[in-house]
């Protein structure tokens, strides 16, 4: 049923275009979870995503990724998290390589009516298999809508969000101060109150060139 439901989605949101551009465009297919500790303001997150080179094939980078945030002030949450990610190479050969990341946030929201604005500022500290050490600066500002909303806690929404990210020390391998930016635009479907699914077109902005993508998300809490 939720492949199903995917799939519609993504095809209400994108038409025809997804299948017109699997050699042209890349595919993320990511699911993220959160459990709340009963009785504390504590909250793990949890996220595993499979990116894509094409919209179903060539892998570009496997990401798992968590934190252990601080829920207790009011409309601001703090965390501290890990991450490990596989990259390859575009087509053969695929020269993977390996990176993990331990980063530091903070993130607040604001409530105008049925609309939800969020703004967050990731610190990510970068070690590579065979490379320096980097350091990176994320600010990522989203804005959600609801559009429909039933009476048993489900509703239909529109997201979007901007992510600038920013290289906050120069390497031999990386000069320029801006790194990307990413722009989102999608849709989604919220079942309940712990369960949603969600589907976007992304573009990876960099000084020379894009890199668009089409994203499909699940979204679940314990």
């Amino acid at each position: 049923m939720i492949r199903h439901f995917v799939s519609a989605l993504t095809l209400f949101l994108f038409g025809n275009t997804t299948l017109q551009a699997q050699n042209d465009i890349g595919g993320w297919l990511m699911l993220f979870g959160d459990a709340q500790v009963k009785n504390a303001p504590v909250k793990f997150n949890y996220e595993l995503q499979n990116r894509n080179h094409k919209f179903t094939s060539d892998l570009n980078q496997l990401l798992v990724r968590g934190n252990v945030q601080y829920t207790g002030i009011e409309n601001l949450n703090l965390a501290l998290g890990y991450a490990y990610v596989l990259s390859e190479k575009q087509e053969e050969p695929n020269l993977p390589f390996r990176e993990h990341r331990i980063f530091q946030e903070v993130m607040t929201k604001q409530q105008l009516g049925k609309v939800t604005f969020r703004h967050r500022f990731r610190f990510e500290q970068r070690w590579f298999d065979e490379a320096e050490f980097r350091t990176r600066a994320r600010y990522q500002f989203k804005v959600m809508m609801p559009w429909f909303e039933g009476e048993k806690g489900n509703s239909f929404y529109t997201t979007a969000y901007s992510e600038l990210f920013i290289n906050t020390n120069k390497t031999k391998e990386v000069q320029n101060v801006f790194d990307r930016n990413r722009v989102s635009l999608g849709k989604g479907y919220r079942f309940n109150k712990k369960f949603a699914v969600q589907a976007a077109y992304m573009v990876q902005l960099y000084e020379k060139g894009n890199d668009p993508q089409i994203t499909v998300g699940i979204y679940h809490s314990i």
